[in-house]
């Protein structure tokens, strides 16, 4: 139906988006109108628009399904609007227009010179004009790094270990966000945990280069798990990897627990440089910080276990200092989630090294 209650061409049982979509496009482009101005194939511009009641996600699909079926049916997009345009006040659905741009190439430009000049009303809002952020140029890229997946029976035992562990704590540490956060932390170091175990299993690592083999888990991390937690992870891995590689420990033999302590301060350091958490504002960092610098100074595997252990019990007394937990009423005393999961993690490579 249109704004005003008109009725509307067919009438359908609801469909699923990936279907309902192109099937709008195809109405449009299909029909005797639109054919009336373009021959075949042409260059268009598309513009989908909220009827008032539509979520910010779901215009991201519709936008997304609208531009792909018109480039799948041979029409070139040159601009792609998508935004409360016109509504019918607080009416759920969308609407798809297609304009057809002149073939001429200066009459198209002067066209789109005009669509893209500036504007300031609630009722048009056409966005810059943006390349993908996804492309870089040749001066961008670095060095082709080739590596070389390898297994390593210490290194696949720790990953495994780790998982069983990861497993066995998800349902706590899901309670645990429940508690100060949103809820998914338990998941999402779940989600992380399986998919480095499966490329362990599937001999996807290079597990004989621990700096390659970090860096490589790092990119998995970065894949696989999404949160606050995902990224601290990832960039503490990552810098782990560049501290290592800095001290020439290129090779499992050449590593001391002393050694990974230095070096996890090292990554520490570099994981400072994007968070502004530090030890006591009740984060992972309070089980991380601990383990790291009592390792460093021992190479005593259980000792810094013990410290991570009580860092993370610690932070149920704490403050919230980042994070949602921040504006979130605590309701009861609960261990911050990042922290548990954490050391869950660290008890599996450790039992795994014993």
């Amino acid at each position: 139906m249109g704004i005003h209650n008109e009725p509307g061409f067919e009438t359908k049982e609801l469909q699923p988006a990936n279907v309902l979509i192109p099937s709008l496009v195809d109405h449009i482009v299909n029909s005797a109108q639109f054919k009336g101005v373009c021959s075949g194939t042409g260059r268009v511009l598309l513009m989908v628009n909220n009827l008032g009641a539509t979520s910010n996600l779901e215009m991201g699909l519709v936008t997304k399904l609208a531009a792909e079926a018109v480039q799948a049916r041979g029409f070139a997009l040159d601009r792609t609007f998508t935004g409360t345009y016109m509504t019918g006040l607080a009416m759920p659905g969308v609407s798809i227009s297609l304009l057809v741009l002149p073939e001429d190439e200066s009459e198209r430009n002067s066209l789109l010179a005009l669509i893209d000049q500036p504007a300031y009303c609630p009722g048009w809002v056409n966005k810059s004009v943006v390349a993908d952020a996804g492309s870089t140029d040749e001066c961008a890229k670095g060095p082709v790094v080739q590596i070389k997946p390898e297994g390593d029976p210490a290194w696949e035992k720790a990953i495994s270990e780790a998982y069983d562990n990861v497993v066995d704590v998800e349902s706590q540490v899901t309670h645990l966000d429940q508690l100060m956060g949103d809820g998914d932390c338990g998941q999402v170091l779940l989600s992380g945990a399986t998919a480095i175990r499966e490329a362990a299993q599937n001999t996807q690592l290079p597990l004989n280069d621990p700096p390659a083999a970090l860096a490589s888990i790092s990119s998995i991390v970065e894949d696989a798990m999404g949160g606050t937690s995902g990224i601290i992870y990832c960039l503490f891995l990552d810098g782990l990897a560049q501290q290592l590689s800095q001290l020439n420990a290129n090779d499992n033999g050449s590593l001391t627990p002393k050694l990974w302590g230095k070096a996890m301060l090292g990554a520490l350091d570099t994981l400072y440089q994007y968070t502004t958490a530090r030890p006591g504002h009740r984060t992972l960092i309070d089980a991380l910080h601990p383990f790291a610098q009592l390792l460093a100074e021992t190479g005593d595997l259980s000792a810094a276990l013990d410290a991570a252990s009580k860092g993370a019990d610690a932070t149920a007394d704490m403050q919230p200092k980042r994070g949602r937990a921040v504006y979130v009423q605590q309701k009861e005393r609960s261990a911050d989630a990042g922290a548990v999961g954490l050391v869950a993690v660290l008890k599996g490579i450790v039992k795994s090294l014993q």
